[in-house]
């Protein structure tokens, strides 16, 4: 029996890094592309990919729609959100978001400064390319469709 959710969601409007490397024409290429593949499905038609779970990537952002279907099995104060960003900025944010999600499931917090495993992780996760800053900033104009795309919806 599950008592609590926790999700963690990425700020659609914020994205500055792209979400995968490409290039910035590619991906703008892209984004225009999907946004006039789909101008006619409303944006949680569009984020449930027709039932496939193939919604691709610019509709992944419509998270009101991604949270609405958690909404129908948890109470709100069952689920907790985490914005991705924030989860990731630092390694004190990290650890914050996780006490957080510790403390939401009822967890006892746990010493992440003492585990060998998680230095590993953290060790590995750092070499990560987009760790490295390997990743290209977004057209400004991608960033400005998007915004105008996401911003309704998600309010």
């Amino acid at each position: 029996l599950v008592r609590r959710a926790g999700r963690v969601q990425r700020d659609p409007a914020a994205r500055s890094p792209l979400p995968y490397p490409c290039a910035p024409d590619d991906f703008h290429n892209m984004v225009r592309a999907d946004v006039a593949d789909h101008r006619h499905q409303t944006p949680c038609d569009w984020s449930y990919g027709a039932g496939r779970g193939d919604a691709g990537v610019v509709a992944r952002g419509f998270y009101a729609c991604q949270l609405d279907r958690w909404l129908r099995s948890f109470p709100r104060d069952r689920l907790l959100v985490l914005v991705f960003e924030r989860f990731v900025a630092s390694r004190t944010d990290t650890l914050a978001a996780v006490a957080a999600l510790e403390a939401f499931v009822g967890l006892p917090p746990f010493d992440y400064d003492a585990s060998l495993k998680v230095a590993l992780v953290e060790r590995l996760y750092a070499a990560m390319p987009s760790r490295q800053g390997a990743y290209l900033p977004m057209r400004p104009d991608t960033a400005r469709t998007l915004d105008d795309l996401y911003c309704h919806p998600n309010r």
